[in-house]
């Protein structure tokens, strides 16, 4: 895979000539709209993306058609860094201290410090004087300025100097291309890893190449397995590696009885809490860009000079988005107070409970500066319900902000099983979202939903105008319009998946039955992506 992690990983191993390397992608070269960053979404739903359908939700999603909620994953060079909302974020220091806690050597925040420094190019000087960022690596990292309102402010994204998105095929793939022990093999399905039942060694792939053909290639160090959280246990249970029962279902001979596709989560928002304001105070996507061709000729032919302050183009979500906690009591060595000069656009928020911080449970609101119609549209695409759909509409073409608070460290666990043995069938993925009712609670209770609301009305937001759009749920208002009662109702029916899922093959000691990968990301093979978390770490 060259996503976000197969990218890296490639770049990395050819640097040494020694090594021949082979990056096999099932998606193609992308298209130039992934380098503008106010498009971020505009390629869901497109041949550069996987489509997977969850199954229907019994605890969430019940607002759109069939129970299902929309599950994004970059089927392109630079996976879902194509797809994603361009945040440069590391997530807390104690989400990694926790992994080695748990007895995953070498996975503590000191430790994993250097490799995060080693793959950035961090273009804010403030920053780079310190010893938590540097400028080592191609993969740029912008600073936007903006106000911190409630306390903490930093926003960081994946863009380059002169107002390009830079996915990991960016920063990662196509500067080395011209290496000659690199080479890039597109539109290549990989259909199974090949084991030697004896050694239990992986020795080589099965693929499909773009013309059609079925071909195998011999490896002759090692196979690296970077798929994505639910590609990758796919491809392990169609090899012979997972659980033995699911295995059996479809008749595929067992080499490793492991827990393949358990543990799966991630951080998912609740829609809804949308605000209005004053006409041109915020950024609409119609009127600044699709019926503003001039903005988009002056982005293309620009140089460094015209930058994240001068364009709706360079405006992705991470660049409306604010990052705002409690800073003074967060012992978080990456996270600092600053005070930054006012972002000329309307602001959106992100907020992190202090007193769910000390029990251990952030809890965090993201925030889109879009109307809410134009931003579920974007968001959740067709299958909006016909119900949902009639509530918004009314706020077509209107300028405003919608935030969507998120449970950062959810309870809830899914899994990913096979739909057949045949490796060109979709997985199916059952997510479990909202499953425990601890989550539910936090989100509606424990100063989400409810910070969310008071962020709302921060003077960041009032002196443009906001007025909360005064709506409420027909299949809710038998709670109680706004009790604790009406908002669990919902967040089941408005839920949003961000696409941060993990876990599908837990790293862990060898004494934990639960770990697919031991803490180097190797049982007899070895894994590389987000699929191996323990958990997903505190990031929007």
């Amino acid at each position: 895979g060259a996503g976000t992690a197969g990218s890296v990983v490639a770049s990395r191993l050819s640097e040494d000539r020694a090594h021949s390397v082979l990056l096999l992608e099932a998606g193609s070269e992308g298209t130039g709209i992934g380098q503008v960053p106010a498009f971020q979404g505009i390629l869901y739903d497109t041949p550069f993306d996987w489509k997977y359908r969850p199954q229907a939700q019994k605890f969430s999603c019940q607002g759109l058609e069939e129970k299902v909620c929309k599950w994004i994953r970059g089927k392109i060079l630079g996976g879902t860094s194509i797809l994603s909302g361009g945040f440069y974020v590391r997530g807390n220091r104690r989400d990694y201290d926790n992994w080695a806690a748990m007895g995953n050597e070498g996975w503590d925040y000191d430790s994993v410090l250097p490799y995060f420094k080693l793959h950035e190019d961090n273009l804010d000087g403030d920053l780079t004087t310190g010893e938590i960022f540097s400028r080592t690596s191609p993969h740029t990292v912008i600073h936007i300025e903006h106000q911190a309102y409630l306390g903490f402010a930093e926003v960081q994204v994946m863009m380059t100097q002169n107002g390009r998105r830079q996915s990991a095929a960016d920063a990662f793939v196509r500067p080395v291309l011209h290496r000659k022990n690199l080479h890039v093999s597109l539109n290549s399905h990989v259909l199974k890893v090949l084991i030697d039942r004896r050694t239990k060694t992986a020795t080589g792939v099965k693929f499909i190449d773009k013309l059609g053909q079925q071909r195998t290639i011999r490896a002759r160090r090692e196979v690296i397995l970077s798929a994505g959280t639910i590609a990758t246990p796919q491809l392990l249970m169609l090899s012979g590696v997972g659980p033995k029962e699911e295995l059996a279902r479809h008749d595929i001979p067992l080499i490793a009885d492991l827990p393949v596709g358990e543990n799966l989560h991630g951080h998912t928002g609740v829609y809804g809490l949308t605000w209005t304001v004053r006409d041109f105070s915020g950024f609409n996507f119609f009127r600044d860009i699709a019926f503003n061709p001039l903005e988009f000729l002056r982005w293309f032919i620009s140089g460094k000079e015209y930058n994240t302050k001068r364009t709706s183009l360079t405006l992705d979500e991470a660049a409306l988005e604010a990052r705002i906690s409690s800073c003074p009591r967060l012992k978080n060595a990456s996270n600092r107070c600053t005070k930054n000069k006012a972002f000329n656009r309307l602001l959106s928020a992100v907020y992190a409970s202090e007193k769910l911080q000390q029990r251990g449970i952030p809890i965090e609101s993201l925030c889109h500066n879009f109307a809410y119609y134009n931003c579920f549209e974007h968001q959740t695409g067709k299958n909006r319900s016909a119900q949902i759909y009639r509530i918004f509409k009314p706020l077509t073409f209107r300028d405003g902000f919608t935030i969507v608070p998120n449970l950062l460290r959810p309870r809830s666990r899914g899994r990913v099983t096979l739909r057949s043995a045949d490796p060109l069938d979709q997985p199916r993925i059952i997510t479990n979202v909202f499953r425990d009712p601890v989550d539910v609670a936090l989100t509606v209770q424990g100063e989400c939903i409810k910070k969310a609301l008071e962020i709302g009305n921060t003077e960041a937001y009032r002196r443009h105008g906001a007025q909360f759009f005064p709506y409420s749920l027909p299949d809710c208002r038998d709670r109680g319009v706004f009790s604790d009662q009406y908002w669990e109702c919902h967040a089941r029916y408005l839920t949003f998946n961000l696409f941060h899922d993990v876990g599908t093959a837990k790293m862990g000691p060898a004494d934990d039955p639960t770990a697919v990968v031991d803490p180097q990301l190797r049982r007899q093979w070895k894994l590389q992506d987000r699929f191996g978390f323990i958990w997903c770490v505190s990031t929007g």
